[in-house]
């Protein structure tokens, strides 16, 4: 939830699937996670104004206040956590990381009885 919701602090009023493209999940994965959100107030949908199939997630003044509280801690443990790494080291890790995560998604959809649509 909360890399859904940085996000959208990063810009807000983006379409479920931008969403799902930048955090590499899929879709029905995202719309879960955005209706749960949307449950607990944290974002709200709205229909997009020159396609009305299609809806923009926007965070609510409630998640606004929330991540400026969240986003200096998040901050803190990354730093912690990629500390003596070079950014190189941090690229390449990331790569490595979205890699294994598309290998394992495709591993579990060639899974017997998996719907191909969902993991």
């Amino acid at each position: 939830m909360w890399l859904i919701l940085s996000r959208l602090a990063a810009r807000d009023g983006q379409y479920q699937s931008e969403l799902a493209q930048s955090t590499l999940r899929d879709r029905p994965n995202v719309s879960r996670i955005v209706a749960g959100l949307e449950r607990r107030g944290f974002v709200t949908r709205r229909k997009d104004r020159t396609d009305g199939r299609r809806q923009r997630v926007y965070l609510t003044p409630r998640s606004r206040k929330c991540a400026s509280t969240v986003a200096p801690v998040a901050a803190h443990v990354r730093d912690a956590i990629y500390e003596g790494l070079s950014q190189a080291d941090v690229a390449q890790l990331r790569r490595s990381l979205r890699r294994i995560e598309k290998n394992a998604l495709a591993a579990l959809r060639e899974l017997p009885g998996q719907d191909s649509s969902h993991p």
